[in-house]
């Protein structure tokens, strides 16, 4: 049993301790955000470019048409994936609940991929334990717990608004290559 010192040590501890990892998980949010703007400028890049040359560009084969128009299309899909992460997701209940990949022994408590697997309670005896070593007697304050909702909800956000970001970049890529295949194809061809 801990003394009600460091019971209050403890709680303070731990408090501080998830305040620094919110702040780490909002600089990955943050990163996802940036990444999100990079994919949004190069897909609107690609698709004005193509579009461009579709409409004023010179005659071009049909085969070279048809590639451009499924790169275009391709390259849309990948903007509306990169633009749909910027939706706002201000619903904490939703982010909260739900079925999700269940916390392991071997966790990295300060891997956003990670602290997404935890429910907010269970994230700060998780914490007590492997950075304070101490177990059944820690009791959550409410800070804690509400500081850790804010860290597992920005986590489980930055690896919604990363996944998009992967699927509109590989979507990006395919569309990019279509194009190019189809005009290198056409250009053999004629």
């Amino acid at each position: 049993m801990m003394s009600a010192t460091t019971a209050t040590e403890l709680k303070r501890d731990l408090e501080e301790w998830l305040f620094d990892l919110l702040d780490r998980v909002v600089d990955w949010l943050k990163f996802a955000e940036a990444k999100n703007t990079g994919a949004v400028g190069i897909s609107s890049t690609a698709l004005g470019v193509i579009v461009t040359f579709l409409v004023a560009g010179p005659d071009i084969p049909v085969l070279a048409g048809v590639g451009l128009g499924v790169g275009a299309v391709v390259l849309m899909i990948s903007l509306m994936l990169a633009v749909a992460s910027f939706l706002p997701s201000t619903d904490l209940e939703r982010h909260l609940l739900g079925e999700r990949e269940p916390p392991g022994p071997n966790d990295n408590l300060l891997f956003y991929g990670h602290l997404a697997r935890y429910e907010p309670r269970v994230l700060v005896c998780a914490v007590a334990e492997h950075y304070f070593q101490h177990e059944a007697d820690v009791v959550p304050s409410e800070l804690a717990i509400d500081v850790a909702a804010q860290v597992v909800t920005n986590s489980r956000i930055t690896v919604r608004k990363l996944a998009l970001y992967r699927y509109s970049l590989l979507l990006f890529g395919i569309g990019v290559i279509v194009a190019a295949a189809a005009m290198a194809l056409a250009a053999f061809l004629g």
